[in-house]
């Protein structure tokens, strides 16, 4: 389940490159591609920190996923419109999930082995 979060977390992080990127050629939104630049930086060393097990990557994974899944979520509650808000919150809850399950199966692992 660990290498499916940390998969993720990394095309999460393209994604949201991706979507910023679009922001800024269509719309011309600098903060857009500016906030889409930092939130990929976030999640990649994200990536990395879960890639060599530790503690920290995996936690701002989640920390990231869920900020994003708040702000996304304000926004497509405001807006009603599918594109971007409601695509980024999705894909936030989804990957907050995967993240989750990979905490939940690592505490698992840590409390079966101390038996």
């Amino acid at each position: 389940m660990k290498q499916f979060s940390i998969f993720a977390v990394f095309i999460f992080a393209i994604f949201l490159l991706i979507g910023g990127a679009v922001g800024f050629v269509k719309a011309g939104s600098l903060i857009s591609l500016v906030a889409s630049v930092l939130s990929s930086l976030v999640m990649i060393l994200s990536g990395i920190g879960m890639l060599k097990n530790k503690a920290f990557g995996t936690y701002s994974a989640l920390i990231a996923s869920v900020i994003l899944m708040v702000v996304f979520g304000f926004r497509f509650a405001n807006s009603g419109r599918f594109m971007p808000a409601g695509l980024v919150l999705t894909a936030s809850v989804i990957v907050a999930f995967l993240v989750s399950l990979s905490l939940r199966s690592d505490c698992k692992r840590l409390d079966n082995s101390s038996k």
